[in-house]
């Protein structure tokens, strides 16, 4: 009886609209509240989220586009290098597309509408990888909504987090999803085209592009090359050719300059940072002079590292799972830069919906329902449960955080290839459909 109706309740699509939609405006209305006033222009902002950043930069955009000067007379830079936290480290053609959002005056509205276009976008990030995988892998409808639970819970950390804060992540989600789906039809023009686009949002998902190397993608290379030139030249439509120019100079500069100054964070995930910070509790603070300096030399190694253990692991995975390879390469090629970054807060591990599918489906595939319970059981354990600011009912896990994060998703990794080594071997996709027929019994029951 309480199986029953436990499958009704994960089994059921339109019960999980309802609870996300439920979620998700609950804690719009709530941070909503908490970060903005009634008030106009910049007496509107309560907190400071990362979307004032976004619609101050939406605002300097609009006010070079019709050559209008603040209030004050003194105009605001688009990258403000006095700023010691809170820089715009995104690409001009970025802050042109804040426009419409800086246009608006009052900040709560502005926001009200970034937050509901973004739950819009991972909630259709959530729905297209689910319903692929269904698709593909030959799962029936309450297997895709169990991935859907899985997803959404395993990242409503996470997008809580996006949310509080208005940031980009579950807009990165969204296009990485889509970037999963057109390659693994072969479009890689369209593929690049969405490389390009995420990389003027998170430049550090450029080790992506070893993905692309890897699996012999030069059309899609090509064309995120082409198309990042078109997007660094598109805003002097805007702004003219030299303005752009200089804020591109800019933009670079402000990379690089604001990644050492946030690498010793406490709220950093990233494993080199957590490594660091080991060293330095070993070794004492003041044993290690430059701290920041080797948060940057540990990233570049791990990353090496990362990516030699994934060109070993791709070519088995062809030998072994033909057509599978493709998803388990693309969840390690987007987890490498978001692990070993410099820098790598919570918000970056929107893109686990991937993976959490995966592991998901070949859980359901290969009947390993048990394993599969202790992996996720595990990941959301090391994830959910500790460090959390949205959640402060126990002092001793809030204040244990550090690299939890990641080293959950390390966890979640490793599970998704001990269960992938339980699966029977296939070439082909019509080879795991029959497999699942075997198993399941009829994918459609």
């Amino acid at each position: 009886m309480r199986l029953t109706v436990l499958k009704k309740i994960f089994g059921s699509l339109p019960v999980f609209l309802a609870v996300f939609i439920i979620i998700s405006m609950a804690a719009d209305i709530s941070f909503l509240s908490r970060k903005t006033t009634s008030q106009a222009e910049e007496s509107g902002w309560r907190g400071m989220p990362d979307f004032k950043v976004f619609w101050q930069a939406g605002n300097v955009a609009v006010r070079k586009i019709f050559g209008k000067m603040e209030a004050s007379g003194k105009e605001r830079p688009l990258y403000d290098k006095e700023e010691p936290f809170y820089h715009f480290r995104y690409s001009p053609i970025t802050a042109v597309a804040m426009a419409p959002f800086g246009a608006i005056l009052y900040p709560r509205v502005s926001m009200m509408i970034w937050l509901i276009l973004g739950n819009m976008v991972f909630l259709a990030a959530l729905l297209m990888l689910a319903g692929y995988v269904k698709q593909k892998f030959f799962l029936d409808d309450i297997s895709r909504a169990l991935m859907l639970w899985v997803m959404f819970l395993g990242t409503l950390r996470y997008y809580l987090v996006v949310i509080s804060q208005g940031q980009t992540d579950g807009l990165v989600a969204f296009l990485l999803v889509l970037l999963l789906i057109s390659d693994m039809k072969g479009k890689d023009i369209l593929s690049g085209i969405l490389f390009a686009c995420m990389l003027q949002i998170k430049p550090f998902f450029l080790l992506l592009g070893v993905y692309f190397l890897a699996r012999k993608k030069y059309g899609a290379l090509l064309s995120s090359g082409i198309f990042l030139f078109i997007l660094v030249l598109m805003p002097s439509f805007f702004l003219g050719f030299s303005q752009t120019f200089e804020l591109t100079k800019e933009w670079i500069h402000m990379v690089r300059m604001s990644v050492p100054s946030q690498v010793l964070n406490y709220k950093n995930q990233s494993l080199a940072y957590g490594a660091v910070v080991v060293l330095r509790r070993i070794a004492g603070t003041g044993k290690i002079v430059q701290p920041e300096g080797l948060v940057m030399f540990l990233s570049g190694v791990f990353s090496a590292i990362a990516l030699s253990i994934f060109f070993f692991s791709l070519k088995f995975l062809k030998r072994r799972y033909k057509d599978l390879s493709g998803y388990v390469a693309i969840s390690m090629a987007a987890a490498i830069p978001v692990l070993f970054s410099p820098i790598s807060w919570e918000a970056y591990y929107m893109f686990l919906i991937i993976p959490l599918a995966l592991v998901t489906a070949v859980g359901i595939i290969s009947r390993n329902m048990k394993k599969l319970g202790f992996y996720l059981a595990g990941y959301f354990i090391l994830t959910l449960s500790v460090g959390t600011d949205i959640t402060k009912f126990i002092p001793f896990l809030n204040g244990f955080r550090y690299i939890n994060v990641s080293i959950g998703t390390v966890f979640l990794l490793f599970g998704m290839f001990d269960i992938l080594s339980e699966m029977p071997v296939f070439k082909e996709m019509r080879d795991l459909k029959k497999i699942s027929i075997e198993r399941a019994g009829s994918p459609y029951q």
